[in-house]
């Protein structure tokens, strides 16, 4: 039965005619469908309009199938249990035994700081739940509507009217440079910043980063030795030589307890950005979907109280 057959039955019908063939009874048939004989005498007309075909003969011991009608009886009970089961209420989730996997579209910086902790909690509450995180372009709402992901990390950017985003928290920005550095001093000034060698993190390879705005507009600029497309490879790099650099301060601390680093405020005022957690609308009512936002919000909430 194609899409344009189904459009022009009444889908009541189809039950009507499973209690038929199951019955091969009009009166049982009507009773097991809670109607009266004569409805239910009434439908089997329509259907055999329908299909064009008698479905219920008189045999030698009451109603039999025709040919056409034994064809349909076991299609038709699948083809009703397959959709029973699709309009049926959702099944609750149960995170201790939910097999199902997410994909957050976040930079290494989210990676660095959430990936950690959230693998740890779903060890312990979620075992079978699998995750995976993807780079997303700057464009949230096509990486949102088109399902290339489950979440979006990221600072809050465009999106569509369906997008639903979650303030997580602010972070600000510090100078990392290695312990000891010779040119830092007890005090890392402008002019010290402003002569130092710096590594500077521009995902995507753009030429500039926010830093080197707020430089422009004071007419000053940085010397860049170095450009590198995601966090982690900086500290590395800071550790080692005598580079020095602008870092999201949460992961700067988290760096500094495995690397030799030193933390300093920046020496002009610097802006720092809010992480935003995005969806699409129409997981909101997703209980599993739902559950596992709840963890990052959750986690996100613990390094705040850290801080």
């Amino acid at each position: 039965m194609t899409i344009a057959h189904v459009a022009s039955i009444d889908l009541n019908l189809l039950t009507h005619l499973d209690a038929l063939l199951g019955e091969r009874h009009v009166t049982r048939a009507a009773a097991r469908e809670g109607l009266t004989q004569s409805a239910m005498s009434r439908s089997l007309a329509k259907l055999r309009a329908h299909l064009g075909d008698a479905l219920l003969v008189r045999g030698a011991g009451g109603l039999v199938l025709t040919p056409r009608a034994e064809a349909l009886r076991a299609p038709l009970r699948r083809a009703l249990d397959d959709l029973d089961a699709l309009l049926a209420p959702a099944a609750p989730f149960d995170p201790a035994t939910a097999a199902r996997s997410f994909t957050v579209g976040m930079a290494d910086y989210g990676e660095a700081l959430l990936l950690p902790p959230l693998l740890a909690r779903l060890r312990a509450t979620a075992p079978a739940l699998q995750v995976g995180t993807s780079r997303v372009a700057p464009d949230a709402r096509a990486a949102l509507d088109e399902g290339q992901v489950d979440l979006l990390l990221a600072p809050r950017r465009s999106g569509g009217a369906a997008t639903v985003w979650r303030k997580l928290f602010h972070e600000e920005f510090v100078c990392i440079a290695r312990r000891g550095h010779p040119g830092v001093g007890a005090r890392l000034t402008l002019p010290r910043f402003l002569a130092l060698s710096h590594v500077a993190i521009t995902p995507g390879n753009r030429p500039g980063t926010p830093a080197d705005e707020v430089l422009a507009r004071l007419g000053r600029r940085r010397r860049v030795a170095v450009r590198v497309p995601n966090f982690l490879m900086a500290p590395l790099l800071v550790a080692t030589s005598d580079l020095i650099g602008l870092y999201p301060a949460r992961l700067a601390r988290r760096a500094a307890e495995l690397l030799p680093l030193a933390l300093h405020p920046p020496p002009f005022p610097l802006p720092g950005f809010d992480l935003h957690l995005a969806w699409h609308e129409r997981h909101r009512r997703d209980a599993g979907h739902r559950w596992f936002r709840e963890q990052l919000v959750e986690l996100a909430a613990e390094l705040v109280g850290r801080a």
